[in-house]
């Protein structure tokens, strides 16, 4: 298990794990856990901040919007725990530019994952939904 520190991510060793999960809360109070695969990049932007990638029609979506506070902890691809919870501030990007260099990020750490994925939500008429998640703990 990787030990949590409250001064924030680095102490958590986010560069060797494949998936976080983001708790985010809902209107009615109750908290919701999504496993999501995730890079971390200083190519984006100077902060080394966390970035998922999600359909902007989904669930989470909405929540963010509402409470932009939330928690994210390292997890396994069920969302088993592998770490403590941490606070973080969570925005939602749909910059044309920061989408397409997150999903290149997402294409070099996941590989055929990914590139798999991208066919079927192209397939699906998914991909033009995909937004950003950008989570900085706090």
């Amino acid at each position: 298990m990787h030990k949590s520190s409250r001064r924030g991510h680095k102490n958590l060793n986010f560069t060797d794990e494949k998936y976080i999960s983001l708790k985010t809360r809902k209107r009615n109070g109750k908290k919701v856990s999504t496993p999501l695969w995730f890079i971390l990049s200083q190519k984006i932007d100077e902060k080394k901040s966390i970035y998922a990638f999600t359909s902007s029609k989904s669930g989470k979506v909405k929540r963010i919007r509402n409470f932009p506070d939330a928690e994210v902890m390292l997890c396994d691809f069920q969302g088993n725990t592998k770490s403590c919870w941490e606070h973080c501030k969570v925005e939602l990007i749909s910059e044309k530019k920061i989408v397409k260099d997150v999903i290149v990020c997402m294409r070099y750490k996941y590989r055929w994952q990914m590139i798999l994925l991208e066919v079927f939500a192209t397939l699906g008429s998914r991909k033009k939904f995909w937004t950003i998640i950008k989570i900085t703990v706090n």
